[in-house]
C-alpha cells in the first residue's frame, strides 16, 4: 500500500504569523484538554489531549510545516466543535444537566470547559484553515514554478 510522505512545506512570513496564532490556538486546546480530565470528562480531555498533539506536530518545525497535519487539526476541530456545541446546547437548555459533577469546584470546572471549549475550537479552526490556505498556496506556486499544472 504505496502513499505520500508527510512533505514538509516551507512557510512565508505570513505562513509563520499565522501559526504563531496557531501555537497559541494549541495552547489553549492543550490547557481545555488538562482541564477537562478534573471536570470529570475524562475521555473529552484524552480526545483533546491527542488533538493539540496533532497540531502541534504541523508545525513544530519551524524549517517546514505539514500541510496534511494543518488540515487534519482544522478538521478535528470542526468535529470536536459540532460534538461541544451539541453538548453546551443540551446542558443550557436544560435537557443534559445530569452530567454535571458533584462538588462546587468540579461543577465549575465543568461548566467552564462547556462556554471555553467551542470558543477554542472556532479559533482553532479560523487559524488552522488560514494557516492551510496559505501553505496550499505555496505549494501551487512551487507547481507553477515546476511547469507542472494541476491536472
Amino acid at each position: 500500500m504505496g502513499g505520500r510522505q508527510n512533505v514538509l512545506i516551507l512557510p512565508s512570513q505570513k505562513a509563520r504569523k499565522l501559526a504563531d496564532y496557531l501555537k497559541v490556538a494549541i495552547f489553549m486546546h492543550f490547557t481545555l484538554g488538562v482541564l477537562l480530565f478534573p471536570s470529570g470528562r475524562f475521555m473529552d480531555g484524552v480526545v483533546d489531549l491527542i488533538g493539540a498533539t496533532i497540531g502541534y506536530l504541523a508545525i513544530k518545525d519551524p524549517i517546514g510545516y505539514s500541510i496534511q497535519q494543518v488540515l487534519c487539526y482544522t478538521l478535528f476541530c470542526g468535529m470536536v466543535l459540532f460534538w461541544a456545541a451539541i453538548r453546551t446546547t443540551l446542558y443550557f437548555t436544560g435537557v443534559s444537566t445530569d452530567d454535571a459533577p458533584g462538588p462546587a469546584w468540579q461543577f465549575y470546572a465543568y461548566v467552564g470547559t462547556l462556554i471555553a471549549g467551542p470558543i477554542i475550537y472556532t479559533l482553532g479552526i479560523v487559524v488552522g484553515y488560514q494557516l492551510y490556505k496559505e501553505l496550499k498556496l505555496i505549494v501551487e506556486e512551487l507547481q507553477q514554478g515546476l511547469g507542472g499544472g494541476g491536472g
